[in-house]
């Protein structure tokens, strides 16, 4: 569990850390905006290629038309409230004025972080 805990705490300070090289190396809102747009759009494609290739293989389960349809109106509420939730907190990614270091940390991650860096101190 501690694996997982520190792994998490540790891809939060990454973002960060790759903010700060890519603002120091290529700096730039418009070439941000067309690469983060792209690697977006790549990993995305990637998942639904993977999730394509893993229906693929599997045997589908038997369904009834009424259970089709059921799946099938559960996946588009889904779809809709991850739009709706996720898709304002990614588009702000884009804006010219963001920065990870302005970020909100929860107040559980941040006893996690402060967990591990206190960890990080004393074995150093």
């Amino acid at each position: 569990m501690q694996m997982w805990e520190w792994h998490f705490v540790e891809e939060l300070e990454h973002h960060t850390a790759a903010f700060d090289v890519y603002d120091h190396v290529c700096g730039g809102y418009f070439y941000r905006l067309a690469v983060g747009l792209w690697a977006q759009w790549h990993f995305t494609s990637w998942i639904r290629r993977v999730e394509a290739y893993m229906l693929k293989m599997r045997l589908p389960p038997k369904r009834s038309a009424e259970e089709l349809a059921e799946r099938k109106k559960l996946q588009r509420e889904a779809r809709s409230d991850t739009i709706r939730n996720l898709l304002p907190k990614v588009l702000r990614i884009y804006l010219p004025s963001y920065t990870p270091h302005a970020l909100d940390v929860a107040p559980g991650i941040q006893v996690l972080a402060d967990k591990y860096t206190a960890m990080a101190i004393k074995t150093s």
